[in-house]
């Protein structure tokens, strides 16, 4: 089992940072909700201790698509108990009405001081509570993972398209006083089979041609198909993923145009992740994390600037190759 270490520089010389004995899981729900960043980009928190059938959810989110997203907060380590608690707490909110789901979400945010309108500004809200289907994915959280946690969780991926993230912290204090948080993910998604893209691609064109929007799937199929990269298909939308790991967001773009303008959301921080290229660089070549408004018109020129973006990204990756 990996066990992360940090050390210090000092005088040329590497120390080991001590760990720290914080107490993990009460302090990861608040620091979370405060900035959801701190576990992923781009989530929104939307329920905090809910109560399902199976028990009490730590903490529900929202992902820029509208993903629901369940997470699992231990102090500890991650065991196969905990596999099983969130899959639990999975079906619960899959069986769950949308009337009866939309009440606990609003519930949580006006206790926030916060409406369903604002929340829900950049999607639309019929479409994240739909019962058929509900995109759901699961996040557990936790400090190690026992033996053989990562095995399952793989197995479950493979063979039933079931979406777990695991996420572990470590914490270690420097000399001074001041404590330094270290982040791993692990997304075990390399073998994910389709996701019935071909039959939600039939829904996806037939929409596009209702909104008049059926030549921006082509041209963003034909993006995903000149570049490394992999196109989902939503009933509405179109999420551009890694090809190795099909659940993680590059950028979306939905297909119902409001005065003659579609929805995007771009994630410089997710590209990041993947390619050998840092958030500084992407930003340089004009793009920002977050969702924006794209005229129509424009969507050859946006396309055009992504495949620029891309291709600066292949080169780095032969000169990487060549050194």
């Amino acid at each position: 089992m990996s066990k992360i270490g940090l050390w210090s520089l000092n005088n040329g010389k590497p120390e080991r940072l001590k760990e720290s004995s914080i107490k993990l899981e009460k302090n990861l729900e608040d620091w979370i909700v405060s900035d959801p960043n701190f576990l992923r980009e781009g989530l929104t928190i939307i329920g905090r201790q809910v109560k399902v059938s199976g028990g009490f959810i730590d903490l529900l989110a929202l992902d820029p698509n509208g993903r629901i997203i369940i997470i699992e907060l231990k102090k500890g380590k991650l065991r196969r108990k905990t596999i099983t608690q969130i899959i639990d707490y999975a079906s619960s909110i899959d069986e769950m009405s949308e009337d009866e789901l939309k009440n606990k979400v609003n519930d949580y945010l006006e206790s926030q001081k916060l409406s369903m309108e604002e929340t829900f500004s950049n999607l639309n809200i019929d479409d994240v509570f739909n019962k058929d289907p509900r995109d759901i994915l699961l996040f557990v959280v936790g400090s190690t993972k026992e033996s053989g946690l990562e095995r399952i969780i793989a197995y479950l991926s493979d063979k039933f398209n079931l979406p777990i993230s695991t996420i572990t912290f470590d914490i270690f204090i420097q000399e001074s006083g001041e404590k330094i948080i270290a982040r791993e993910i692990s997304e075990p998604f390399e073998n994910l089979k389709e996701v019935s893209n071909n039959d939600v691609f039939e829904d996806l064109v037939q929409f596009s041609k209702q909104a008049n929007t059926f030549n921006v799937v082509q041209s963003f199929v034909n993006f995903s198909k000149n570049h490394d990269v992999y196109a989902r298909f939503y009933k509405k939308s179109i999420m551009i993923t890694p090809p190795n790991n099909k659940t993680r967001m590059l950028f979306t773009v939905w297909l119902k145009p409001t005065n003659n303008k579609i929805k995007v959301y771009f994630s410089p921080k997710a590209i990041s992740e993947f390619y050998p290229i840092n958030e500084q660089e992407i930003s340089d070549k004009g793009f920002k994390e977050g969702y924006f408004d794209l005229e129509l018109k424009d969507v050859e020129a946006f396309i055009s600037k992504t495949e620029s973006l891309f291709n600066f990204i292949n080169n780095k990756e032969v000169e990487k190759d060549d050194e």
